[in-house]
């Protein structure tokens, strides 16, 4: 997932000259809690860091496939039950 986020505030008497976060704004993160670490530099050379943690979830689990076997008499109806299935296809075969 690409996060994107703001850079630190910083202020300095003489002035910044840059801020560098690792991993940067607009980076794709994996699952989980990711640190990124920032340092910021003035325009004197003199730098300080800070850190914080993204953590990205997932939005939903993931999807779980069941196997399952049905059987009936001949000439018998089958009624199955499919929750979260739009529609489905059955072919049957008969067997002399």
């Amino acid at each position: 997932m690409v996060v994107n986020f703001s850079d630190p505030v910083t202020s300095d008497n003489c002035g910044v000259a840059s801020v560098v976060c690792v991993p940067a704004s607009g980076s794709e993160f994996s699952l989980g809690t990711t640190t990124v670490s920032c340092t910021v530099t003035d325009n004197s050379g003199n730098t300080a860091s800070c850190s914080f943690d993204i953590t990205v979830k997932a939005v939903n689990a993931a999807p779980v496939a069941n196997d399952d076997s049905y059987s009936t008499p001949a000439d018998t109806a089958l009624n199955v039950t499919a929750p979260g299935v739009l529609s489905m296809t059955l072919t049957s075969k008969v067997i002399p």
